[in-house]
């Protein structure tokens, strides 16, 4: 399978910019993706997380050349997040980053997020193939469910502890019981034309009954990849006050 990406990046009205990307290309695995800082350090996070967890999620390949199994998945971002206290022990404690990741090996295909960076799945028609979910707990009752089972507290608009409104991330050290690295892990069956990978500075502000037809209606203008990924980007701007970084990739 023959990947081609499209990415765009804009600070908007944010003092500082803490969105990363990540593009690993070794041989026949190919590993992708976003990473929403947050906090203080949240620039150095997303930084430390975007350079090391393809590496790792690359290394549990297995020797047929297959995608990682869910549990070699999890353990690659679980050590993720244990190398980042290691190496950087004097992060601040609520700082972290959230992470949606895109990996394929020959023609397997799988997503794994933490926290609430999206990815979605469509064809040139429109339809909608997949879309991961959000942690937080504002939303997801079971997240909700979770925190609140371990003893954590959520203010009425979803914030754990009255601090932080993503439910799964890296880092956040002082929440980090109830705010672990763990994440979802969707094994793509149906192959699309593309997909979609994004911070929530877009998630927040466009519905995706709304990104897909823009995005194909960009590109039915010929506009490549990368020209879309920014079209897009700045008409979430218009209504955005965070961080926007969208990563358009078609497979083919």
């Amino acid at each position: 399978m023959e990947l081609h990406f499209g990415f765009c990046a804009e600070r908007g009205k944010r003092a500082s910019m803490q969105d990363k990307i990540a593009v690993v290309n070794q041989g026949n695995v190919k590993v992708c993706g976003v990473f929403d800082g947050h906090g203080q350090d949240g620039d150095t996070v997303a930084q430390f997380v975007s350079l090391t967890l393809p590496h790792l999620l690359v290394d549990k390949v297995g020797v047929d050349g297959g995608c990682p199994s869910k549990r070699d998945v999890v353990d690659s971002f679980l050590m993720c997040d244990r190398n980042l206290k290691l190496v950087k022990p004097r992060l601040s404690v609520d700082s972290g980053t959230t992470a949606i990741v895109m990996m394929t090996c020959g023609s397997q295909i799988i997503l794994a997020n933490t926290g609430d960076s999206r990815a979605i799945s469509f064809t040139r028609e429109g339809i909608l193939l997949d879309s991961t979910q959000d942690h937080n707990a504002y939303r997801n009752s079971a997240e909700r469910d979770r925190i609140e089972e371990l003893g954590g507290t959520i203010t009425r608009d979803g914030y754990i502890n009255g601090t932080l409104a993503v439910s799964r991330a890296f880092g956040d050290f002082s929440l980090k019981k109830y705010v672990p690295a763990i994440p979802d892990v969707t094994r793509v069956r149906q192959r699309p034309d593309f997909f979609l990978l994004a911070s929530d500075g877009l998630w927040d502000y466009m519905d995706v009954k709304e990104i897909v037809p823009f995005v194909l209606n960009e590109l039915r203008d010929h506009h490549g990849l990368e020209r879309a990924a920014c079209k897009l980007v700045n008409r979430a701007l218009k209504d955005s006050h965070d961080n926007v970084t969208v990563m358009l990739v078609e497979c083919r």
